[in-house]
């Protein structure tokens, strides 16, 4: 019997994939002509490259995370963790530490095992 924890898991990486990916419309190009990626599609490398010296990076990457957590949390019927500015830095703290040992990983990837690891710890 699958775990509620992989089953967890599962459903927000697959929520992840719904919400990053890209479009092959051409209508939704980039200004280098390429389509739209989702942020959950970028590199933990492009991720730290992207945040290191651009405050509003931070914040847009911000507000995914948030969104995704709020997302996932919201269809599995717990309640979140993401509810404050503190919880939030932690949780972009968590990632960036995730992202610099792991620089080929997507951000998805790193925003999945962040919700992966918060549930192994719960009580």
């Amino acid at each position: 019997m699958v775990s509620i924890l992989v089953r967890r898991c599962v459903f927000a990486f697959a929520l992840g994939l719904v919400f990053s990916s890209s479009t092959p419309s051409a209508a939704f190009e980039d200004d280098e002509g390429g389509p739209y990626r989702g942020l959950g599609q970028e590199s933990c490398r492009q991720y730290l490259q992207d945040v290191a010296s651009d405050q509003a990076a931070q914040q847009l990457y911000s507000a995914w995370l948030s969104g995704f957590v709020t997302i996932a949390y919201a269809e599995l019927q717990v309640p979140q963790f993401l509810d404050d500015d503190v919880q939030l830095h932690a949780a972009n703290d968590w990632i960036k530490r995730y992202c610099a040992n792991r620089a080929s990983d997507t951000y998805l990837a790193a925003t999945v095992s962040l919700l992966s690891t918060r549930e192994r710890n719960l009580p």
